[in-house]
């Protein structure tokens, strides 16, 4: 049995090159797609954390302020301040070993694997 095309194993190698070609650009344009939801939202999102912390800092000293006036003693109300951060802290930390970690992971594989 003899093929009638001497081109024909040329041609399914061309062939085959320029669909994996293919396969690897549509790969690459996923990944840059993703990537620039990413980087967008993290653009988007550090200016609004920056200025949430300025405001919960003010707020912070505005309260230490207020508590050590009406206390009496600037030692009381910044140490009920210290005392409220440091059980918000380990409230936080508790929730991260029993609840968060798995949410939180489980978000961000479903955005890498979210199809639109």
């Amino acid at each position: 049995m003899q093929i009638e095309n001497p081109g024909f194993f040329a041609e399914v190698k061309d062939i085959a090159e320029k669909y994996l070609h293919d396969r690897i650009l549509l790969a690459k344009l996923e990944v840059s797609e993703k990537l620039a939801v990413v980087v967008s939202k993290i653009y988007i999102l550090l200016p609004l954390v920056f200025l949430f912390l300025l405001i919960m800092m003010l707020i912070t000293f505005l309260g230490g302020y207020y508590l050590s006036v009406w206390l009496g003693a600037y030692w009381a109300g910044f140490g009920i301040i210290i005392l409220l951060y440091t059980g918000i802290f380990m409230f936080l930390i508790y929730l991260h070993n029993k609840k968060l970690r798995n949410i939180v992971a489980n978000k961000v594989v479903q955005s890498i694997f979210q199809t639109n």
